[in-house]
């Protein structure tokens, strides 16, 4: 498997099935969304929602938004090469094997 990829490969993944691989339970489930906790927001709502149509994230208390990339940026408090050239460690291996 090749560790180093760049951003548009793994942001055609699915940011569903990468939250489920981390743990993730969906706590609700809309028409072309599905939300989740937030690891992001300290106050209620703790919302995450992910749009299955364009594979974004969503968290209207920090008004954060984007890509799986910058999801798995965010969470983990790295780079977008860190995340690259580091799948094991940020469990983007799993998610390709599906």
């Amino acid at each position: 498997m090749n560790q180093h990829l760049n951003l548009d490969n793994l942001n055609e993944l699915s940011l569903i099935d990468y939250l489920r691989i981390l743990g993730f339970e969906p706590i609700a489930f809309h028409p072309g969304s599905t939300d989740y906790v937030s690891p992001f927001d300290h106050k209620e709502p703790k919302i995450l929602s992910i749009n299955h149509q364009d594979n974004r994230f969503a968290a209207p208390g920090t008004h954060q938004k984007g890509t799986l990339v910058e999801f798995a940026c965010l969470l983990y408090g790295c780079t977008a090469a860190e995340l690259c050239n580091n799948i094991v460690l940020y469990k983007i291996d799993q998610l390709m094997s599906l």
